[in-house]
């Protein structure tokens, strides 16, 4: 029977995302003859809502079957694997609309990789968080350790050798394993480690300098010409070209998110204050983060910009990753890992031919529906 409240709220919660998903991308397909900088806004907008309507429709579903149906067979873990999956494949349709053809097995491969090599951190945590006593003791301790024991394996290419092993990445082609060793060369710069390919419908290159490996997004590669993918790997190697003092850095802040795995045992001994000062740590060091790594984004634009063989290569191959990926030219925010498009184009020595976008707007029109919703909803639970 357990099975059974599974797949149902599964299916609600899939459905429930997707539809809530489509109605977010009408603004979106209204602008089909607009400009794409424009059409990317519009849809930045849809995306940085993804979080809050996955967890807000999730959270609805719980609560009108809870209410509603309070017979519905389930287990509290179960129910949450299910919310939880319900609301990923629930974004596939909004993801095949921004990139028809997409094969399912694809998507889901891509989503894999990306749980495992951006979100395994906030995973981890949430299942020490899970198991981590209400009292401070040994034990709290061993988990942390243990979940700061696994940020750490993760981070010096736990992730990449999981990935590798799922063949969800593989070893780069000969063409752009030659780009990358003649890049490095006229650099001056140490080869990478490993040079990965991952097939995906994601135009974009990752460096980890923790493990001096790349990987290539095979729609980079597709999209781009070998000259534009030298500057790419230009800019990818001035990452793995970064100091020590950076990199530690760089883990160092990665780490914001430990202090999150107490946050039972500081609620009960500091009731609802122990949920807020984990949070505010949280915030704080994550802007601290983003400086910082704009900051280094910005060195390796320098060298992306220096390592191009004509005029303009590398502010095209930008262009050509922002508008594949659907990214806008100006970000929500100046606190963002990456500096907005426009301006990294215009370091790179090129004006572009379109005015300055306007910056998209945080959340969409069913964050505040949704958000009221629930709030209707938790006050007809209270009164039950």
């Amino acid at each position: 029977m357990f099975i059974l409240g599974f797949l149902v709220i599964f299916m609600l919660t899939a459905t429930l995302v997707a539809a809530i998903n489509w109605l977010n991308l009408i603004p979106w397909r209204r602008a089909a003859s607009a400009h794409w900088t424009e059409r990317n806004r519009l849809v930045t907008t849809v995306r940085s809502s993804l979080v809050f309507t996955a967890i807000g429709a999730g959270s609805l579903v719980f609560l009108v079957t809870h209410i509603y149906f309070p017979d519905l067979p389930g287990y509290f873990t179960l129910n949450i694997l299910a919310f939880w999956l319900g609301s990923t494949v629930g974004t596939y349709a909004l993801v095949r609309e921004l990139y028809p053809g997409l094969p399912f097995v694809i998507w889901c491969k891509n989503t894999l990789m990306t749980i495992s090599v951006f979100y395994g951190p906030t995973i981890i945590i949430g299942l020490g968080c899970i198991f981590m006593p209400e009292q401070f003791s040994l034990v709290s301790l061993l988990i942390f350790g243990l979940v700061a024991g696994l940020h750490f394996w993760l981070c010096f290419g736990g992730a990449i050798r999981l990935s590798a092993r799922l063949k969800f990445i593989y070893p780069a082609g000969a063409e752009l394993q030659r780009i990358v060793a003649a890049t490095a060369q006229k650099l001056g710069v140490n080869q990478p480690r490993h040079v990965w390919q991952a097939p995906s419908h994601i135009a974009n290159a990752i460096a980890f300098p923790t493990t001096q490996e790349l990987i290539f997004f095979n729609r980079a590669v597709e999209i781009c010409t070998p000259e534009e993918i030298a500057t790419i790997c230009a800019h990818e190697l001035g990452h793995l070209a970064e100091s020590k003092r950076q990199i530690l850095v760089r883990l160092l802040l990665s780490m914001g998110f430990l202090p999150y795995i107490f946050i039972i045992p500081l609620m009960h001994a500091l009731g609802i204050a122990g949920m807020f000062l984990p949070f505010l740590f949280l915030v704080i060091m994550n802007r601290i983060k983003n400086s910082y790594w704009q900051r280094l984004e910005k060195q390796a634009d320098k060298i992306g910009a220096f390592s191009q063989q004509g005029d303009g290569d590398y502010a095209r191959a930008l262009e050509k990753l922002y508008q594949a990926n659907h990214s806008p030219a100006v970000n929500i925010t100046t606190n963002s890992t990456h500096p907005h498009l426009y301006d990294r184009l215009i370091s790179a020595g090129i004006t572009p031919e379109y005015p300055r976008p306007a910056k998209p707007n945080a959340v969409t029109a069913s964050f505040w529906w949704l958000l009221v919703t629930n709030l209707v909803l938790v006050f007809i639970m209270l009164r039950h």
